[in-house]
């Protein structure tokens, strides 16, 4: 609703175009389709667009500076990206009974809202509100981050890569990303 998110500090912070800005067309005649515009002020300055404010490990890294020390979460690798980048795998740990839980996001690297939405629910999870609480002790909470940490951390779209992206890795015999075979391999 806003356009595109912008970025003018190569990616470091990001905000919304606006309407203003932005042309959205009630139905696509042939050849238009939605439009946004900006104006270059200075020679060479350079401007990032994006269709959502993207999520990269460096925000997960800053989110869970929040919660170093906090005793129910254990930051451990899930595995080795194929570019050889440790992929995270945050724990959260529950009671004796617990029954294990696995959340994963960004199959696709593009898909980043689901980032925000994983952060929402491990803040949640991490708190000492008695929904927190009551959580912990009903559940272990397994969290994969980012499922695709190399197409995230490249900017990629991730979805329909050849010869299949990791949300196709699942059910084969050799798995082609290191990160759905640890997957697989969890208990």
């Amino acid at each position: 609703a806003q356009g595109p998110a912008v970025s003018l500090d190569g990616g470091k912070s990001w905000r919304w175009l606006g309407r203003e800005k932005t042309n959205f067309l009630v139905s696509e005649p042939e050849g238009k389709r939605d439009s946004f515009s900006w104006e270059f002020k200075q020679k060479g300055e350079k401007v990032r667009f994006a269709q959502g404010i993207p999520y990269q490990k460096a925000d997960l890294d800053k989110f869970l500076e929040k919660y170093s020390g906090n005793p129910n979460l254990k930051v451990n690798t899930l595995a080795k990206t194929r570019k050889g980048v440790p992929s995270p795998l945050l724990v959260i740990s529950g009671g004796k009974e617990a029954k294990n839980i696995l959340l994963t996001a960004r199959h696709h690297a593009c898909e980043a809202i689901a980032s925000y939405v994983m952060e929402g629910f491990l803040e949640e999870a991490l708190s000492d509100s008695p929904m927190g609480q009551a959580f912990r002790e009903k559940y272990a909470l397994y969290a994969v981050p980012f499922v695709d940490l190399d197409g995230v951390e490249a900017g990629d779209q991730g979805k329909g890569r050849k010869p299949h992206d990791h949300n196709r890795d699942y059910g084969i015999p050799a798995p082609l990303y290191p990160e759905i075979k640890a997957i697989n391999d969890l208990e």
